[in-house]
């Protein structure tokens, strides 16, 4: 019976009143086009690194090799407007162990927000080294420096990715 107490006094103190926010501009982007991101492969054969986003929740819009180390990460939002800072989700895969930069871009108006999460099986997830990550003066670029495992899966996303 103690026990059954105190669970309904931890309950009711767990459970404050919502409180409705009202948006100072609503925007229903039902009616919007979606952009519906190309699931594939990006292979850089050359640099033995692939990247893709073939999974639930994924979302890269394209991938560009700048030199043997760099790579420039497309991430555009699905539908306008959104907040100003797209979500990311995507996988690379290395052919040997190697240091790479990913430098994830956004279109103009929207910038880099999420900080990055990596996961070897999308199960458990840790937060990128604050030393690996710089966001770029306009915040509009995120440079990711990851070390990569011959054969091994990196997922990269800006939340840990339930679905």
């Amino acid at each position: 019976m103690q026990r059954f107490f105190l669970f309904l006094l931890l309950l009711s103190a767990c459970t404050p009143g919502a409180k409705r926010y009202n948006f100072p501009v609503a925007v229903d982007t039902r009616t919007r086009p979606i952009e519906v991101q190309e699931k594939k492969n990006y292979v850089f054969t050359n640099a033995g690194v692939t990247f893709d986003n073939l999974f639930a929740g994924a979302r890269l819009s394209n991938v560009r090799q700048v030199n043997d180390s760099l790579f420039t990460v497309l991430i555009k939002p699905e539908n306008e407007p959104v907040n100003m800072s797209p979500w990311y989700a995507f996988r690379v895969l290395a052919a040997k162990d190697r240091m790479v930069t990913l430098r994830l871009t956004y279109p103009e108006k929207y910038s880099h927000r999420y900080f990055p999460k990596t996961s070897p099986d999308r199960r458990n997830w840790s937060t990128l080294d604050s030393s690996a990550v710089i966001v770029g003066e306009a915040g509009t670029t995120a440079d990711l420096k990851l070390t990569l495992s011959a054969g091994t899966e990196l997922f990269v996303a800006g939340q840990e990715v339930i679905n």
